[in-house]
């Protein structure tokens, strides 16, 4: 499986020089916060400064939109960013995008690579559980890729006293991050 359109996905350096990226939102879905057309400026003015890698996502943890917590559509459609990201490449031209937030098939990150709409697939989640997602889906070893979710027993009384959603979500951040924490701990030098 080839993820590139043709072309290295980081530019070669013409010189030394300090390598960046910028991770950015594209909205934080509060009211009153970080809009759609705020990161839009922001990437716009980014694309003419030199920065060798953006990638999109959204969410925050006050808004749970990068839980996993999604409405059944969104996970069926896969890449919750894909729409975004394909504005984005708009304003920052052959800047090299990265798309974070829900791939999990082959099928879905190969079109969206080959059809330009990003350069980079970003599989966060089902690496979490699964160190070599990667490697799985490009050797073609995996059609699709799994993302655990953890959520709270006892739901019909959770129920009754709070929002099992914003429940689960912070239970299911909270989990897959501590997974990550102990990965990296795990291949950590002493």
């Amino acid at each position: 499986m080839r993820l590139s359109r043709g072309r290295p996905p980081y530019p070669r350096p013409r010189q030394a020089r300090l390598r960046g990226g910028v991770k950015l939102n594209s909205a934080d879905f509060q009211r009153g916060g970080f809009t759609k057309d705020d990161s839009q400026a922001v990437l716009a003015a980014l694309a003419h400064e030199g920065v060798d890698l953006i990638e999109v996502s959204g969410g925050s943890y006050e808004s749970m939109a990068m839980s996993g917590s999604t409405a059944p559509s969104t996970r069926a459609r896969e890449a919750y960013f894909l729409e975004y990201g394909r504005t984005v490449r708009k304003l920052v031209g052959d800047i090299p995008l990265a798309v974070t937030g829900g791939f999990r098939t082959r099928d879905a990150m190969q079109r969206a690579v080959q059809a330009g709409e990003c350069d980079v697939v970003c599989i966060g989640r089902p690496a979490i559980t699964t160190p070599d997602a990667a490697r799985l889906i490009l050797e073609g070893q995996a059609q699709s890729l799994t993302a655990h979710q953890a959520r709270y027993g006892m739901r019909t009384l959770l129920g009754k006293i709070t929002d099992r959603k914003v429940l689960d979500g912070v239970l299911d951040i909270s989990w897959h991050t501590d997974r990550y924490i102990a990965s990296v701990t795990a291949c950590t030098p002493t």
